[in-house]
C-alpha cells in the first residue's frame, strides 16, 4: 500500500482530535500493543462529510491488521535487525500483535522462560516478561520491544549474532590514484596507482599496483596480490599469496605463501583489545558505575551477590578505573582497579595466534629464501599476559623469543628477548655462525594529572644477533662479498619516550625524544622534539623547539610558531575561511614565514581551495593556488606553484573508484576494504548520510565505503536531495559485513509523480476533510486544508477515487492531468472537479 503520504496524516488528523475531546478509560483488549489506554472520538467536531469517517478502529491508537510486515526491531531503544513479523488477531477484536518465534527472539538475545516451548513458532510477549512491551509504528515500519534487562542474555557490548553476519555479494572492484607533476628544473613525472579486486563467495581477491612514467621511462610494481577468507570458528583470517606479517612480536615481513592470524576484528567492539575484568559484590539490588579520569565510561544495574563486568571498551593508554556501587538502600562503596595498556597486554582469557609459511619478500634479493613464523599471546588475568613466537629460514636462521607484560598500579610493562642464530655463508671464507640476543621493554602510565608518560621502547641488541631479514640479505651479499657484514649497519640500542601533559583550560605540553647507537658505527643519532598549544576561543596557537643531531655530528635546532584562526563568526565556524601563520628558524639563520588561506564551499562542502605565499630569509618569495572538487564519481583537483627564483610547478590528481555487480556498476569516489553498494531504484538524489558527498545516482546506485567488519553498520538515506517525485518506505538500515565484503542494500522505493489537486465536489462543496484518495485500490493520499489534497500517482493522466463513507454518495472521482515534468518545476497543482459515484449510472 502507498500509505506512507496518507497515513501520518490521518493519524495526525485523529491525534489532534482526541488531544480536544474528553477521553474515556476502558478497560484495554488485550490485543491492544503497548497496553494504551483506549480512547473515545466525538465525530461531532468534525465537520460536513467527514462526520462519516470510521474513526472507532482509532480508539487504540494505529491498528494493525493481520498479515505478514517486514519491519525493523528496535530492542530497548537499539535497532537491532530487519525481519519479516506474521501479526496475529487472536481475539478477534481488530488490533493485531506481533508473532515472534522462537528463533527470532533468540537471535535478539531475549531469554526463553521454561513455559515457552524452545520451538514455538507464535510467542507472545507478554509470555517473556509480564513487564515487556510491543509497539507497532506503521508509518515507519519500526516493531519496538521494550523488554527488561533480567529476561535478556548477556552478550558483550557490541555483540553480533554470527547468523546476522553478511559475507555480501559477488563482485568486482577498482579504485584508482592518479598523480601528474611538471616543474621548472625537472622531468615531468606520472604516478598510477590500482587496487584491483574480485569478491567470490567467502572469498577475496586483491591485488595492488603501481606504475610510474618519467623521462620516456616506465616502471610497473606489483605491491601485494592474496586471496583472504574468514576462518569463524578459529576467529582468524587465512591470507594465500603477497602479504605481510603484522609485526607484533617479531619484525614485519613481506612473504609470499599461506598465513592464518587471529582477527580481533570478529570480536564484539566491547572485547577488543586490553581492558581488566572487573568483580565486585552488591548486597542488594544495585546501580554500579566505572568512572575513568573523572568521565563516566560504564553504568549498569546489577542483582544481589557477586557481579562480573568483563566488556568494557578499551581507551587507549588507559587510567585507573574508579568503581561505584549504589545500594537500594542509598550507600555507596567505591574501589579502584588499576588500568594501564601497552600493545602487549590482552583481556583475561583472550589468546591471539599466527602461523606463517612461504618465501621471503624482499626487494634486493637474487635467491628466493624459504620462511616461517609462529607466534601466540594470551591474558593470563587482569595484570598478566604472556607471549612467545618462532621464526626460521631453511638452515640459515633461527630466533625464538619469549615476553609478559603486566598491569601494575603504577602503569603497564611489557618485557621481552629474542634470541637469534644466523649460519653466514661465504665461498670465500667458509660458513660463519652467530648468535645473540635483542631484549626490549616498554613501559606506559596514565597519571590522575592528567601525564601520560610513555617509555614506548627501549631495545638493547647483543654484537652477534641479526634478524631474519639482515641475515638473508647478508647471506645474498656475502656468497661473493666477505665484507657485507661490515657494511651493513646494525643497531646496539634504541630508546624512544613520549610524555604529553594536559593543562586544562592552559593548553597542553608534550615531549618526545629518541637515541640509537650502532656496534659498527661511532656516534648515535638523536632527536629530541616539545611543544605548546592552546586554543583560545576558536583560534589555536602551537609553539615547538626541535634538536636533531645529523650526520656530521652537528646539531641542528629549528622553531616553530604556528597561529589559525577562522575568518568568521561562530555560527559560520564549520565553513568560515581559515587562516593560518607560521614562522620557522633554525640555527643557520634560515627563516621561513608562511601565511595561507583554506576553506570549502558548497552545500556540501565539495568544493575545497587553498592559497599560501612564503617569504625565506634569502628574500625568495614562494606562492601556490589549489583546489578539490569532490564528487560522488571521485574527487578531482590540482595545484600551481610560483617562486621569485623563477621555479614554477603544476600538478594534477584524480581518485576514484567503481563496484560491478550483477545488477549494475556503481561509481564512487572512493571504497575502503569493506562496502556497501546501495539500491534505491527510481530515488535519484538521495544522498547517504554518512558525512561524504554521495548520492544516488540515475540508475539508483550509491557505494557507502569504509564499513568496519564484525559489526553493526547504518545505512542511511536522506531523501532531500531528490525530487517529490519518490518516497523512501524506510530510509534507515543496518547491515553486519565481514572483512572485504561487498554488501547490497536494498531501498524500497514508492515512485510516481507528485501532485497537489484542489478540487470541488460537484455540487460545488469542498471535498471532506480527511477523506482518503485511491488510485485503484492503494491510497495514494488523504484531502487537507482548502479541499487539497496531496498525492503521487503512477501516470501524468488518470482518475483518483475518494472516500469518505461506505455509500455512493460519499464517493467520487477525480479526473486529473499532470503538465509534463521538467528539470526545475515545484510540484504541481491541478485544478479539477469530483464526479460523485451515484451520477455515474
Amino acid at each position: 500500500m502507498r500509505g506512507p503520504i496518507a497515513r501520518p496524516l490521518t493519524i495526525a488528523l485523529l491525534v489532534s482530535l482526541a488531544g480536544a475531546v474528553p477521553l474515556r478509560a476502558l478497560a484495554a483488549p488485550a490485543a491492544a500493543m503497548g497496553g494504551g489506554m483506549p480512547a473515545d472520538f466525538d465525530s461531532g467536531f468534525l465537520v460536513g462529510g467527514a462526520q462519516s469517517l470510521d474513526v472507532e478502529r482509532y480508539r487504540y491508537g494505529n491498528p494493525v491488521s493481520p498479515g505478514e510486515f517486514r519491519v525493523d526491531i528496535v530492542l530497548n531503544g537499539v535497532h537491532v535487525t530487519r525481519e519479516t513479523v506474521t501479526f496475529v488477531d487472536r481475539d478477534q477484536t481488530g488490533y493485531a500483535q506481533p508473532c515472534l518465534s522462537t528463533d527470532l527472539l533468540q537471535k535478539l538475545g531475549i531469554a526463553m522462560p521454561t513455559t515457552v516451548s524452545a520451538d514455538a513458532s507464535c510467542v507472545d510477549i507478554s509470555e517473556i516478561d509480564a513487564d515487556a512491551r510491543a509497539t507497532f509504528d506503521t508509518s515507519k515500519q519500526t516493531l519496538t520491544l521494550s523488554v527488561p534487562q533480567a529476561a535478556l542474555l548477556h552478550q558483550p557490548r557490541g555483540y553480533v549474532d554470527p547468523s546476522q553476519l553478511d559475507a555480501g555479494m559477488s563482485a568486482l572492484r577498482l579504485s584508482y590514484n592518479v598523480n601528474f607533476f611538471d616543474s621548472t628544473h625537472s622531468e615531468a613525472y606520472s604516478f598510477l596507482g590500482l587496487n584491483v579486486g574480485a569478491n567470490l563467495g567467502d572469498w577475496r581477491f586483491r591485488q595492488s599496483l603501481t606504475g610510474s612514467h618519467t623521462a620516456g621511462d616506465t616502471k610497473w610494481r606489483t605491491l601485494s596480490a592474496h586471496a583472504q577468507r574468514d576462518i569463524p570458528k578459529w576467529k582468524s583470517q587465512l591470507t594465500i599469496g603477497d602479504s605481510f606479517t603484522s609485526g607484533e612480536l617479531f619484525d614485519s615481513i613481506g612473504y609470499r605463501g599461506i598465513r592464518v592470524a587471529t582477527d580481533d576484528r570478529m570480536l564484539p567492539q566491547s572485547m577488543r583489545g586490553y581492558a581488566p575484568v572487573v568483580r565486585g559484590t552488591a548486597n542488594s539490588a544495585a546501580r554500579v558505575q566505572i568512572h575513568q579520569n573523572d568521565n563516566l565510561i560504564y553504568e549498569t544495574s546489577v542483582a544481589a551477590g557477586q557481579f562480573v563486568i568483563d566488556d568494557l571498551y578499551p581507551t587507549g593508554y588507559g587510567g585507573d578505573l574508579v568503581v561505584t556501587v549504589t545500594e537500594a538502600d542509598g550507600s555507596v562503596k567505591t574501589f579502584s582497579v588499576p588500568y594501564a595498556s601497552v600493545a602487549q597486554l590482552l583481556r583475561p582469557g583472550y589468546g591471539r595466534f599466527s602461523a606463517t609459511v612461504g618465501q621471503l619478500r624482499s626487494s634486493g634479493l637474487s635467491d628466493s629464501v624459504n620462511v616461517g613464523e609462529v607466534t601466540w599471546q594470551r591474558g593470563v588475568n587482569n595484570w598478566l599476559t604472556t607471549y612467545v613466537g618462532g621464526q626460521a629460514s631453511d638452515s640459515s636462521y633461527q630466533a625464538v623469543m619469549g615476553g609478559l607484560a603486566v598491569n601494575t598500579p603504577v602503569g603497564a610493562v611489557a618485557f621481552d628477548t629474542t634470541y637469534s642464530r644466523a649460519k653466514v655463508e661465504s665461498q670465500k671464507s667458509g660458513d660463519a655462525k652467530l648468535d645473540g640476543t635483542s631484549s626490549r621493554v616498554s613501559y606506559n602510565v596514565v597519571s590522575d594529572t592528567g601525564t601520560n608518560f610513555s617509555l614506548a621502547a627501549y631495545r638493547y641488541s647483543t654484537n652477534g644477533y641479526r634478524s631474519l631479514a639482515e641475515t638473508a640479505h647478508l647471506n645474498d651479499r656475502h656468497r661473493d662479498d666477505d665484507d657485507a657484514d661490515a657494511s651493513q649497519i646494525r643497531s646496539k640500542s634504541r630508546l624512544q619516550v613520549s610524555v604529553n601533559q594536559d593543562l586544562g583550560d592552559w593548553g597542553a605540553l608534550h615531549f618526545s625524544g629518541s637515541a640509537q647507537n650502532y656496534w659498527n658505527r661511532d656516534g648515535s643519532d638523536r632527536q629530541y622534539t616539545a611543544g605548546y598549544s592552546k586554543r583560545i576561543g576558536h583560534a589555536s596557537i602551537g609553539v615547538s623547539a626541535s634538536r636533531v643531531r645529523v650526520d656530521d655530528g652537528l646539531w641542528d635546532n629549528q622553531y616553530g610558531l604556528n597561529i589559525t584562526a577562522p575568518l568568521g563568526g561562530s555560527s559560520r565556524q564549520n565553513r568560515a575561511p581559515l587562516l593560518s601563520l607560521s614562522a620557522d628558524k633554525s640555527d643557520g639563520g634560515s627563516t621561513s614565514l608562511r601565511t595561507g588561506i583554506s576553506g570549502v564551499m558548497g552545500d556540501d562542502g565539495q568544493v575545497s581551495y587553498s592559497a599560501s605565499a612564503t617569504r625565506r630569509s634569502s628574500s625568495s618569495y614562494d606562492y601556490g593556488l589549489g583546489g578539490a572538487y569532490s564528487t560522488g564519481l571521485g574527487t578531482f583537483g590540482g595545484n600551481v606553484s610560483r617562486s621569485s627564483n623563477g621555479t614554477n610547478s603544476v600538478s594534477a590528481n584524480a581518485s576514484g573508484a567503481l563496484v560491478a555487480f550483477r545488477g549494475g556498476v556503481a561509481l564512487a569516489p572512493q571504497l575502503g576494504d569493506t562496502i556497501a553498494v546501495v539500491e534505491a531504484r527510481g530515488a535519484k538524489g538521495a544522498k547517504l548520510e554518512s558525512g561524504t558527498n554521495i548520492a544516488v545516482d540515475r540508475n539508483g546506485l550509491a557505494v557507502a565505503p569504509y564499513l568496519v567488519p564484525y559489526q553493526y553498520n547504518p545505512i542511511s538515506l536522506n531523501p532531500a536531495g531528490g525530487s517529490l517525485d519518490f518516497e523512501l518506505k524506510n530510509t534507515s538500515q543496518r547491515v553486519a559485513p565481514t572483512a572485504g565484503a561487498v554488501v547490497k542494500v536494498q531501498f524500497e522505493v514508492d515512485s510516481g509523480r507528485a501532485v497537489i489537486i484542489s478540487g470541488l465536489q460537484s455540487n460545488g462543496r469542498p471535498l471532506p476533510f480527511g477523506a482518503n484518495a485511491y488510485e485503484g485500490e492503494t491510497q495514494v493520499g488523504v484531502v487537507g486544508q482548502g479541499s487539497r489534497l496531496l498525492g503521487r500517482v503512477s501516470a501524468d493522466t488518470g482518475t483518483l477515487r475518494v472516500q469518505w463513507g461506505t455509500t455512493s454518495d460519499q464517493q467520487c472521482l477525480l479526473d486529473y492531468r499532470v503538465p509534463p515534468a521538467t528539470r526545475h518545476a515545484s510540484t504541481p497543482i491541478v485544478e479539477t472537479t469530483c464526479r460523485l459515484l451515484d451520477n455515474e449510472g
